[in-house]
């Protein structure tokens, strides 16, 4: 049996840049490996936001995944309510970006979704409220789409 090792840092970067970069999807699947329905699967949407931040940040961009939810939890006989931010529809991932050319940043707001996913009213407003403020911001499924909304915004060739 061969014993396999995680590739090297430049060999993760260098994957980056193939479609194949958002990790294997996991979904229902037979013992053989397979979907139930036959269909390919489709990868999870914390996968792709793990590929996403990686490739950002390969690009030089201060990129973050924003923690939205609430948790409810007893402790010393009183609950305690924590959130994960204030921000109805709040995007996934934050990152700031110099473009081409240098100059200021560019503030990003990226909302993940897996194929076929929706926005929600709360999340098409915030989007709206960032394009409004100066930032750019779009959904995304994959790698390969927030790159072109970034050559479409003009921050990478």
């Amino acid at each position: 049996m061969t014993r396999r090792f995680p590739p090297s840092l430049g060999e993760s970067l260098a994957s980056l840049d193939t479609p194949a970069s958002v990790p294997p999807a996991r979904t229902r699947r037979s013992r053989t490996g397979k979907r139930h329905d036959g269909r390919p699967p489709v990868p999870l949407e914390k996968e792709t936001q793990k590929a996403i931040l990686a490739y950002l940040r390969v690009l030089g961009a201060f990129a973050v995944r924003v923690n939205s939810g609430m948790m409810i939890r007893e402790y010393g006989g009183k609950r305690h309510v924590m959130r994960g931010n204030d921000q109805p529809g709040c995007p996934d991932i934050f990152a700031c970006l110099v473009g081409l050319g240098g100059g200021r940043a560019v503030f990003i707001g990226i909302e993940v979704k897996r194929a076929g996913g929706k926005l929600t009213a709360a999340q098409a407003s915030a989007l709206d409220a960032i394009r409004k403020a100066g930032g750019t911001a779009f959904v995304a499924t994959s790698v390969d789409e927030v790159k072109r909304a970034l050559r479409a915004e003009g921050l990478i060739e």
